[in-house]
C-alpha cells in the first residue's frame, strides 16, 4: 500500500486526531464540591509567597521586533532500520480480551470539581517536577481578538496567563495574527515554554509558509523570540498538525527540538528511508536516557547516541472470515496513540487497528492492541472486538504512562452507546509485576468519568488524570449536581 493511500486511510479511520488526545473542560476551580478536595497536606510548592495570585493576567502587548532563536544542532546518523519482529500480529478470535483483569479498590482521589465549563478543549496537560499542573489553550476569543492561554494549578487554585500574540515575522513587519497550532514545553514550576506556529504573508493563493515564536513564560515575565531555522511552505494548506510536544521534545515540521535544561537543540529524524514520514503528530516517551518516539501513526523510532533508529511494527493480521459474516474485510491499519518505556527491554507501545474494506472505508470495526517489546521482539495483547463503528469513535487504549514503581497506567475508554452521545467512561489499567488490574476513578454518585489526559509527577509516583465528569443521560435522572460536564483532576501514587 502507497503511503499516501495509507495516510488517506489512516485520516478517513481517526480523522487525523492527536495521538495525544485533550479535550478537557476547564474552568473557576471550586474545591470541596460532592467530597472533592485537595490532598491534605499539599499546600503552595516551595519557596512560593502564601500571598493569593491574581485569577487572569493579561499579557503585555507584542514588541515591534523580536529576538532571533537559533537551535543548537544535533549531528545524527541514518540508522539502519531493524526489521519487524514477527513480521505479523496474529489476530485471535473476536471475544478474546488480554486485557481482561480484576477490579481493584481505586488508589485515585478526585483533587477538585469546576464550578462552570468556561474553558475547553486544552491542546496540552504537563505537569512540573513539583507537582504543579499547567494545561494549554487556544483560540479564545478577547473583544473580537484571538487570544491562547495558559493556566497554572498548584494544588490550590487555577491562575490564568494570556499568551502574547506573536511579534513581527518578516521584513514585511507581518504580525502573527493567524495563529496555525501551539504546543507547549513545561521546564519547572515557573517557567514554560509556548510554542506558536503562524502564517506569512502569502506568495501565492496555492502555497502557505510557516514560521514559529517560542513565547517564554517565566517567573511572571513574557519573552517572545523568532526560532531561526523552522520555516516550512506547505501547498494548499496541508499542513496537517505542524507542532506537538511531549515532555521536554517537540515536533515541528518533521524536525525534533529538544530541551536540555538550558536551551534548544535541533535533531533531525534521518532514517536510511527517503519516503520515511515526519510530519504526522508524534508523542514521546519518559526516558531521557533512551528516548522513543511514534511518528505520522505507526511508525516507532528508538533514540540511541548516534540518532534515531526505526524498530519496525508487525503488521496487524486480517480477521477469520468468519467473524463477520456478510462484511469482507480486506486490509487492516495500526494507529498507536503512545509509548512507554519502562526500561531498554521494557517498552509499550498502545492504540488500535481499524478494519475496513475499499467499498466501506473509514467506517469499520476496532480492536484495541498493545505491542511489548522485550529489548529483540515484540509480543501482541490484543483487546476484543468492538461492534462497527461509527466514524471518530473513540479508541478503547489512548494514554499511557508510567507509575514510576516500574508498572505503567493506561486509559481504558468504553464509548457510550445512544444516539446523543459524544462522551466515553474510562477506566484505569494499571500493569504492575506483570500483572493486569482495573480501577475506577471516584466520581459522585450517578456519574461518569472520561480521561483525556494521563500526566506523570517526573521521578516521582504520582500520576494526574484530567478529564470530565458527566450524566450519561444529561442530568436528568442521574448525577444530578452536574447536569453538564464538568472539569476535574483526579491524582495517585
Amino acid at each position: 500500500m502507497s503511503k499516501n493511500l495509507r495516510d488517506h486511510k489512516i485520516a478517513r479511520f481517526y480523522g487525523r486526531k492527536p495521538l495525544s488526545g485533550s479535550r478537557l473542560a476547564v474552568g473557576v476551580l471550586t474545591v470541596g464540591l460532592c467530597g472533592c478536595s485537595v490532598l491534605s497536606g499539599g499546600g503552595l510548592p516551595s519557596g512560593r509567597s502564601g500571598q493569593p495570585a491574581p485569577s487572569h493576567v493579561s499579557a503585555p502587548s507584542s514588541p515591534t521586533a523580536a529576538a532571533t532563536l537559533s537551535p543548537r544542532a544535533v549531528n545524527v546518523s541514518a540508522l539502519k532500520r531493524i526489521p519487524a519482529k514477527p513480521a505479523l500480529c496474529r489476530q485471535p478470535p473476536r471475544r478474546v480480551n488480554h486485557f481482561r483483569a480484576p477490579m481493584k479498590r481505586s488508589s485515585w482521589k478526585m483533587l477538585a470539581v469546576d464550578n462552570d465549563d468556561t474553558y475547553s478543549s486544552p491542546k496540552q496537560v504537563s505537569v512540573a517536577a513539583d507537582g504543579t499542573l499547567w494545561a494549554l489553550y487556544d483560540k479564545f476569543s478577547s473583544d473580537g481578538v484571538a487570544v491562547d492561554r495558559l493556566r497554572r494549578w498548584n494544588g490550590e487554585a487555577w491562575q490564568t496567563f494570556d499568551v502574547p500574540p506573536s511579534p513581527i515575522m518578516s521584513t514585511e513587519q507581518f504580525y502573527g495574527e493567524s495563529p496555525v497550532d501551539i504546543a507547549m514545553v513545561v521546564t519547572s514550576a515557573q517557567q514554560v515554554h509556548v510554542f506558536n506556529v503562524v502564517e506569512y504573508p502569502r506568495d501565492s493563493p496555492l502555497t502557505v509558509t510557516l514560521g514559529t515564536v517560542v513565547h517564554t513564560f517565566n517567573a511572571g515575565r513574557w519573552r517572545s523570540d523568532i526560532l531561526s531555522g523552522t520555516h516550512s511552505t506547505h501547498v494548499n494548506d496541508s499542513w496537517g498538525d505542524p507542532v506537538s510536544a511531549d515532555g521536554s521534545w517537540v515536533r515541528l515540521f518533521g524536525r525534533v527540538l529538544r530541551w536540555d535544561g538550558s536551551s534548544w537543540q535541533l535533531h533531525t529524524l534521518t532514517t536510511p528511508d527517503p519516503d520515511f514520514p515526519t510530519d504526522g503528530t508524534a508523542v514521546f516517551s519518559d526516558d531521557e536516557a533512551e528516548p522513543w518516539a511514534v511518528v505520522s501513526w505507526a511508525k516507532v523510532l528508538r533514540r540511541e547516541s548516534s540518532g534515531w533508529r526505526e524498530i519496525g511494527l508487525p503488521a496487524p493480521g486480517l480477521p477469520s472470515p468468519r467473524e463477520f459474516p456478510g462484511y469482507e474485510i480486506t486490509y487492516t491499519l495500526e494507529h498507536i496513540r503512545d509509548v512507554v518505556a519502562l526500561d531498554a527491554d521494557d517498552v509499550w507501545a498502545v492504540g488500535e487497528v481499524g478494519m475496513s474494506n475499499e467499498e466501506h472505508e473509514g467506517n469499520g470495526p476496532i480492536r484495541s492492541l498493545a505491542l511489548h517489546w522485550d529489548g529483540d521482539s515484540w509480543s501482541c495483547h490484543w483487546g476484543p472486538k468492538n461492534d462497527l463503528s461509527l466514524e471518530g469513535a473513540e479508541p478503547d487504549l489512548e494514554h499511557a504512562e508510567p507509575d514510576g514503581a516500574g508498572g505503567m497506567w493506561v486509559t481504558g475508554h468504553h464509548q457510550l452507546r445512544c444516539p446523543w452521545c459524544f462522551m466515553s467512561r474510562t477506566e484505569l489499567l494499571h500493569l504492575s509485576e506483570g500483572r493486569w488490574t482495573r480501577e475506577q476513578l471516584p466520581v459522585p454518585d450517578g456519574c461518569k468519568a472520561e480521561v483525556t489526559a494521563l500526566v506523570q509527577r517526573p521521578a516521582s509516583q504520582e500520576v494526574y488524570a484530567v478529564g470530565n465528569i458527566y450524566s450519561p443521560d444529561g442530568g436528568k435522572e442521574t448525577c444530578r449536581d452536574f447536569p453538564a460536564q464538568r472539569a476535574a483532576i483526579w491524582r495517585t501514587g
